[in-house]
């Protein structure tokens, strides 16, 4: 269950990465991964519904470009806030 702070930072911090610009997209989905990943690790966001978001938000940034790339990024960035 998210708190009303924390859903209120996923739906910017995904907005963020729903309009990156192509050139910033993987810095981007890093990097809005690392700050809701924080949020969960924090008790503001559930982590599997962050996970869940995080993915369907890249999907639709990413059309086209390879999955491995974007799963890696979120791998990545989970795994820096520890709770991959």
């Amino acid at each position: 269950m998210a708190t009303p702070y924390g859903a209120s930072v996923m739906r910017a911090e995904l907005d963020r990465l729903a309009y990156a610009p192509e050139g910033e997209r993987n810095d981007t989905l890093y990097r809005v991964t690392v700050r809701l990943a924080e949020l969960a690790a924090a008790r503001h966001l559930d982590g599997v519904e962050v996970r869940r978001r995080v993915e369907l938000a890249a999907e639709h940034a990413y059309q086209g470009a390879e999955p491995r790339e974007r799963e890696a990024t979120i791998e990545s960035a989970l795994r820096k806030v520890d709770v991959a």
